[in-house]
């Protein structure tokens, strides 16, 4: 989410990044690696990270997010705001594509219509039978358009229950206590 707002500059993907594993501690090649930018990027401003105090250089050479840092906090929060507005978003289109179903045939009526057309049409006018042909064609149509917006409906409401699922988790990462690392 924090790429959505500030762009792919490596500044941000390494942000992005630390956020996705805020407990874990990293060499700068894992950064880099993890940020998708190369390690000669990371090493223009890494340093202003250590001066701003959103990363922390552990005795072993490797970096951590610092959890108490106040520019981490305020991020954290910015993250959290960005993904329920996210997921409000997401809940007003499916809320919006479920109403799209109003005044639509159902699966079930769209297949007794084509079981009426039949397969055979003994007409001798020509254009009659290109005009049922596509019929046919266009109920076949909106039966698979059916089938799609299902499809989709499900979708929407998976992505729904990932989002909360990622929320909370990111609601209890945020909530719990820092565990001293020896």
């Amino acid at each position: 989410m924090v790429l959505d707002i500030f762009g792919k500059c490596p500044q941000a993907k390494t942000i992005s990044f630390l956020l996705s594993c805020p407990f874990d501690e990293y060499t700068k090649k894992q950064i880099a690696i993890g940020s998708e930018i190369s390690r000669t990027t990371l090493d223009t401003f890494i340093n202003r990270f250590l001066e701003l105090k959103i990363l922390i250089k552990k005795e072993n050479n490797k970096y951590e997010l610092n959890q108490k840092s106040e520019i981490v906090h305020l991020i954290n929060q910015l993250e959290e705001k960005l993904v329920k507005i996210e997921i409000k978003k997401q809940m007003g289109i499916f809320e919006e594509k479920s109403h799209i179903k109003e005044n639509k045939f159902s699966v079930k009526e769209i297949n007794e219509m084509l079981d009426d057309i039949p397969d055979y049409i003994p007409l001798n006018d020509q254009d009659t039978k290109d005009l049922v042909l596509e019929e046919r064609k266009e109920l076949e149509r909106l039966k698979n358009i059916e089938k799609e917006f299902e499809l989709m409906v499900i979708d929407l409401k998976e992505e729904h229950n990932n989002s909360e699922n990622k929320l909370m988790t990111f609601e209890k990462l945020l909530k719990r206590p820092k565990t001293i690392r020896h």
